[in-house]
């Protein structure tokens, strides 16, 4: 299990500074490059939570920046506000994203629920070992 953890936190890496930290960041200090995978992303994934970028939402990229370890608290912050988005994504109704285009975000952001909630019980267990 150990080595599902290392691959989920090397493809964690990368998206965590292409995409998703990107929101945070002032666009007068964005490299082009980096600017343009963001507009890439949205362009091809539609993807509500960087087109409108709720306060809620960049509340939660920046704790995910801050709040690494233990992994106790990663996995309970991590599994909690990506459920959050799940959610969202599942229910709530975002004009101009298709059918395809939800199941794909569902796609992609389903394991990274996952795996930090099997990591949040396998930590558990091994505290109370």
């Amino acid at each position: 299990i150990d080595l599902v953890y290392f691959v989920y936190f090397i493809s964690r890496i990368i998206p965590a500074v292409l995409i998703d930290h990107i929101l945070f960041i002032s666009r007068s200090h964005l490299a082009f490059n980096l600017l343009k995978s963001m507009v890439q992303y949205i362009e091809n994934f539609n993807d509500p939570f960087f087109i409108k970028s709720p306060t809620w939402f960049i509340s939660c990229l920046y704790m995910e920046t801050c709040v690494r370890l233990p992994m106790l608290i990663y996995s309970v912050h991590v599994s909690t506000t990506t459920f959050e988005c799940l959610s969202e994504l599942f229910f709530g109704d975002h004009e101009g994203l298709l059918k395809s285009q939800r199941n794909l975000l569902l796609s992609f952001y389903f394991p990274y629920f996952m795996i930090p909630f099997i990591c949040l019980i396998d930590s558990f267990f091994r505290i109370n070992n």
